[in-house]
């Protein structure tokens, strides 16, 4: 009996023992859910990838002139709108030339009225002196010079107004470029 009973007490040593391994295992191995009391709060879900994020539509944005840029007004990741204000390049270059070429276009048309009065008062002299001419008080060489000085009046008269339509191109191009000064979304999305 004395066997008996020492295989017994050996075999309860060794379920004792694999139960407390067992239960030893089972804290170090938790499973994938834990528990925790019932409360309300804000659920959070949070998404893993690796690789390289690529926009569906990928815009470039830029302008024709060139400067220092004075202010940014959006910045990564910013939304933005169509026509929303981007960067403001300085303009003061750009308003410089503008004011040239008013100057410009006004010194042009100035040109342009003061041929023209030149013009009206050669056209008096030439009708002068071809009712002179018919009555022989007038030499003919003075007939062709006041023809020739009507003439010449008239090309500069041309002349000046090309000159006012070169003046109006080139202030047409300094507005353009100072309106390029001013970088707007041309699409909705984000920086």
């Amino acid at each position: 009996m004395k066997k008996k009973a020492i295989i017994l007490v050996g075999v309860a040593i060794l379920i004792a023992a694999a139960g407390l391994a067992l239960m030893f295992l089972r804290k170090k191995t938790a499973g994938p859910y834990r528990t925790a009391k019932i409360e309300r709060g804000g659920l959070v879900q949070t998404v893993r990838a690796t690789g390289v994020v690529q926009p569906v539509r990928l815009v470039q944005v830029g302008t024709q002139v060139n400067g220092p840029v004075k202010k940014l007004y959006v910045d990564y990741n910013d939304r933005v709108k169509a026509g929303d204000l981007v960067a403001q390049i300085d303009p003061t270059v750009y308003e410089a030339q503008l004011a040239r070429d008013e100057a410009n276009l006004k010194s042009s048309s100035a040109a342009v009225e003061q041929t023209r009065a030149r013009l009206v008062q050669a056209d008096k002299e030439l009708e002068r002196s071809t009712h002179l001419a018919e009555r022989d008080m007038v030499s003919k060489a003075d007939l062709e010079i006041a023809t020739a000085n009507r003439d010449s009046l008239a090309a500069q008269l041309k002349v000046a107004e090309a000159a006012v339509e070169q003046s109006k191109a080139a202030l047409s191009l300094s507005r353009a470029n100072l309106g390029y000064t001013t970088i707007r979304s041309p699409v909705d999305g984000v920086v």
